[in-house]
C-alpha cells in the first residue's frame, strides 16, 4: 500500500495524536544543536522519533539508544536526557511525568528551539 508523503506539520499533528493516545503528557518538537544536551530530571517514560541528524537518547540508568531518523522508546525512565550529535539533531519527542523545565548544556550559547505541540 502506498502512503503519501507528510509535510512536518501534518507528520507534527499525527504525532500528537499518537501520543494523547498512548497517555503521554507533553510533546514537543526540539531542535538541538551540535551536541548540544537536554534533560528532564523526573519524566518516567519517553517515546518519539529523530528527524534528522544523530541523537543519543537514554534514562538514569544509563540504557542509551542511539537514533538516527528512526523512532525510539524508553520506559521506566527516572529521567530524561537527549544529547546531540556533531550536526545536531531534530526530535519530535513525547514525555510521561512532572512537566518541570529542563536544564539546558554543551555546544552552544543559545538555546535549544523547543516548539510545544
Amino acid at each position: 500500500m502506498d502512503h503519501p508523503i507528510l509535510s512536518i506539520t501534518e507528520f507534527a499533528e499525527h504525532f500528537r495524536r499518537k501520543a494523547r493516545d498512548l497517555g503521554f503528557d507533553a510533546c514537543e518538537f526540539l531542535e538541538l544543536t551540535p551536541c548540544q544536551t537536554i534533560t528532564w530530571g523526573s519524566s518516567r517514560a519517553a517515546f518519539g522519533v529523530v528527524i534528522s541528524g544523530e541523537a543519543i537518547i537514554g534514562n538514569r540508568y544509563l540504557t542509551l539508544v542511539r537514533c538516527s531518523c528512526e523512532e525510539f522508546e524508553i520506559a521506566d525512565a527516572d529521567g530524561l536526557h537527549v544529547l546531540a550529535g556533531a550536526d545536531g539533531a531534530r526530535v519530535f519527542m513525547a514525555r510521561l511525568g512532572p512537566l518541570a523545565s529542563p536544564k539546558l548544556s554543551g555546544g552552544s550559547l543559545s538555546e535549544a528551539e523547543r516548539h510545544w505541540q
